[in-house]
């Protein structure tokens, strides 16, 4: 929880810089040459950074003057270099790695992954020689290790499905990195490589998902490395008026020679906690022209520049929690899952589109343990913890030392928490202008933000002679236009918006002598049955959903937010919202996968949120 609320702090205190960039799309003089965009990189001995830091082109101003001076030039291409690069087979799966890809790749929660994985360990019925076969190794690992067996069988499969050339002259031998790693259990593989997940399809969808991940990340471990041609085309800016400054441009273009284990296992780059979300940090990759060389002229088709901005580091998701918690040696393979799902059964977080958000009692939490708690509330602590623990079982430390040395402080600090708690549980109160509704036009009285098990509230600061309450986050004046019409099933008296532990909904005016509910919906036609709509959920978990108003009759579900708007390739009525870093906002089609622009209209047509 602290790690999620320190990145809380640092994307709240995080000033954006402005940058700007310049790029040129260029050909040969010949009609039939393909285009080709490039970058201005390089400004006389400064080759530009994409960060906001120096050197950067820092303003419009500085920007509109190069495209001045680059006007009217010519330009040549003075280098190419292609270099062969060589991109090396992941390792096979650890628990935490398993978890981040099942989340990036399949949308799975930590939770799910595991729970998935626990059965294909367990296994499945097999013919009647084999009985109850077990489908993978252990799930609870963070080794790399892989038996002699293993490798063998694997290797031969490669051989024998995908040719020599796939199959490198020495079995790959992986060896953690981190120094605490415990190698009691091999890393997650299938128990038999000859089990293809195409001939596993009985599993169902998200076993035989998550079978198919680790099948194709062990067979691919044990593979090839893939090759590629990197090219890279440097051109220069001619002045005909003998300008002193000379500008670079760069273009970067990859060719596949051979896929070596890519055939297997697509290898894409996992989010990365620790980085700032900033896109412009990696090469550029465009498609360069086979028929360029050196020396040759080339036309400019345009010149155009760019405004940019530093972006805050990304929010956790739970894939880049669990890096994170990896990474600092918080947890155990077996804990990761627990962990996360933890922080947001308890309402410390929620998950919004995927990404991790700290409630206001999160917040609130963190800030009286760290505060009150200082020795306990840190990685550092926690981490040290963990390698304690290692040093019992390696018989170098004893458990009534290492309790000792965590409980003795522990209780110290206990004492004194208790000692002022109710000082503490006062200075989470906080006043407001808001007058009581029950009391307040006789006394005067204020409402005050106080906690409950579901959060805060706002009470009656004469409590307990006065028990007026509100929920905290009132209806707007939008709230109040949309509930205009809706009326009551039940009783036929006109309905209002409340806010319930859930989210919004339509309860009757005429409650507590009325029950009657309804829920608020996007205004979109179940495309399942077509006689309910779709409305926003929340889970338990604090994770959003949409489903449909007729469940359970209707068991539509989807993850992602739904928009009124015809596919206009395949004709399906409706589309998603996503959002990716490298390509923000978008509208997908769950049926053909087509992509469209995402149009503000279509954000605003969730009332729920």
């Amino acid at each position: 929880m602290k790690i999620i609320c320190d990145r809380e702090d640092e994307i709240e205190n995080f000033k954006p810089k402005e940058y700007w960039s310049i790029e040129g799309l260029f050909s040969k003089p010949s009609g039939n040459s393909k285009s080709f965009a490039a970058k201005l990189f390089k400004i006389n001995d400064d080759v530009l950074k994409f960060d906001g830091e120096d050197p950067c082109i820092r303003d419009i101003d500085h920007a509109h003057k190069i495209l001045q001076e680059l006007k009217d030039n010519k330009f040549k291409i003075t280098d190419i270099t292609v270099k062969e690069v060589r991109r090396n087979a992941p390792a096979p799966f650890t628990t935490s790695v398993l978890q981040q890809t099942a989340s990036s790749r399949l949308g799975f929660s930590p939770k799910k992954t595991m729970m998935l994985a626990q059965k294909l360990y367990e296994g499945i019925e097999g013919n009647k020689e084999e009985g109850l076969v077990g489908l993978i190794t252990y799930m609870r690992t963070d080794s790399t290790r892989v038996s002699n067996e293993a490798i063998t069988s694997a290797r031969d499969f490669i051989n024998k499905n995908y040719g020599d050339e796939f199959l490198p002259e020495q079995p790959k031998i992986f060896k953690s990195k981190k120094k605490n790693t415990q190698d009691a259990h091999e890393a997650i593989r299938p128990t038999d490589v000859n089990r293809k997940p195409e001939d596993m399809k009985k599993l169902g969808k998200d076993l035989h998902a998550l079978y198919d991940l680790i099948w194709k990340r062990f067979v691919a471990s044990q593979m090839s490395q893939a090759v590629l041609d990197q090219k890279t085309v440097i051109i220069r800016a001619l002045s005909p008026r003998g300008d002193k400054n000379v500008y670079l441009f760069k273009a970067t273009g990859s060719v596949m020679k051979f896929s070596g284990f890519l055939k297997v296992y697509e290898d894409v780059k996992d989010d990365t906690p620790d980085k700032p979300d900033i896109a412009e940090e990696e090469e550029d990759i465009t498609l360069i022209p086979a028929d360029l060389k050196e020396d040759d002229m080339v036309k400019t088709l345009s010149l155009s520049k760019d405004q940019h901005f530093t972006n805050p580091p990304p929010r956790y998701t739970e894939s880049s929690l669990i890096k994170q918690l990896d990474k600092l040696g918080i947890g155990r393979p077996s804990t990761f899952a627990t962990i996360v799902s933890t922080v947001i059964n308890r309402m410390y977080v929620e998950v919004k589109e995927k990404k991790l958000y700290a409630t206001i009692l999160g917040r609130t939490v963190n800030k009286v343990l760290s505060k009150h708690f200082l020795d306990v509330i840190n990685v550092n602590f926690t981490a040290q913890m963990e390698e304690e623990l290692d040093t019992i079982a390696n018989g170098n430390s004893t458990y009534k030392k290492v309790l000792d040395d965590f409980y003795l402080p522990f209780t110290k600090d206990l004492n004194e928490a208790d000692s002022i708690a109710a000082e503490i549980k006062k200075g989470l109160v906080e006043k407001t202008d808001v007058d009581c509704p029950e009391c307040g036009a006789e006394t005067g009285a204020k409402m005050e933000k106080k906690w409950s098990r579901n959060g805060q509230f706002l009470s009656c600061e004469r409590f307990p002679k006065c028990k007026g309450a509100l929920p905290l986050v009132q209806p707007t004046e939008k709230d109040l236009e949309m509930a205009k019409g809706v009326i009551c099933d039940k009783c036929g008296a006109q309905m209002q918006i409340k806010i319930g532990r859930y989210g919004k909904f339509y309860g009757c005016t005429n409650y507590p002598k009325c029950d009657g509910i309804k829920p608020i919906t996007l205004g979109i036609t179940c495309p399942k049955c077509k006689k309910g709509e779709i409305l926003q959920r929340k889970s338990k978990g604090g994770r959003f959903f949409y489903g449909c108003t007729k469940y359970p009759d209707c068991d539509f579900i989807t993850n992602t937010m739904p928009v009124m708007q015809d596919c206009t390739n395949c004709g399906n009525s409706y589309l998603v919202k996503k959002t990716t870093k490298k390509d923000g906002d978008y509208l997908e089609c769950p049926q053909c996968k087509s992509r469209f622009e995402a149009k503000e209209e279509a954000e605003e047509t969730t009332a729920a949120n």
